[in-house]
């Protein structure tokens, strides 16, 4: 607002040059002496070099405010891709979480079957270790990098609960309570996880991703 203030001062300024430029002309044309026509062009010259003086402050800082604003969308830009790129790493990990999830459903014990299809242990600690590669400084947003860090903890202690979970499956002396056990270890951590990963969403207003069809999964691992 301020600038534009300055800006109609400037044109309030060069408007008064004319009207003053034009009083001399009058002056001229009317016979007024030599004496009056010196002290109406010294006021003209006077009002013209402030006018210029307005109008070039009011350019400059424009063009100041024009610069600051570029330079804040860049930031913004270039903030906004770091939480994208981020979210892609976290997705690829949540996804892997939310395909596992269905084997700790249930009080009963773990079927042979439980973890097929649902689990690849070198997938899931590839997708652990690129959370590593996000600039937690870089992301600007103590929500987002607390997040960050809080999926990636659950996820790693998840792991071990998953391989409990595997044991048990292919054991024959499978304990329906150590099951139990084990499926409501892993759900509250997968709901943990499940809540960093809604604050991930939140924050990067993006589209929270889903697990993949029982067909789609570990094809290109």
């Amino acid at each position: 607002m301020a600038v534009e203030r300055w800006g109609w001062a400037a044109i309030a300024g060069t408007s008064f040059i004319a009207l003053a430029a034009g009083a001399h002309v009058f002056a001229t044309l009317n016979g007024l002496d030599s004496g009056q026509n010196q002290a109406i062009a010294a006021w003209v010259q006077a009002v013209g070099s402030v006018a210029a003086i307005v109008g070039a402050f009011a350019i400059a800082n424009r063009q100041s405010r024009n610069q600051h604003e570029s330079a804040m969308q860049l930031d913004r830009e270039k903030l906004r891709r770091s939480w994208s790129s981020a979210k892609a790493i976290l997705d690829a990990l949540v996804q892997q979480c939310l395909e596992v999830a269905p084997a700790f459903e249930g009080d009963g014990k773990f079927g042979n079957v439980a973890f097929a299809g649902k689990y690849e242990a070198e997938s899931f600690q590839k997708a652990l270790r690129r959370v590593d590669s996000i600039p937690l400084f870089e992301l600007d947003s103590t929500e987002l990098v607390t997040a960050v860090v809080g999926l990636q903890d659950e996820a790693t202690y998840l792991v071990r609960w998953i391989d409990e979970g595997i044991k048990n499956s292919q054991s024959v002396l499978t304990d329906a309570l150590s099951d139990a056990m084990v499926k409501e270890i892993a759900q509250g951590f997968l709901q943990r996880i499940k809540g960093h990963y809604a604050v991930v969403v939140d924050v990067t207003k993006d589209v929270p991703v889903q697990a993949r069809p029982n067909f789609w999964r570990h094809i290109n691992l």
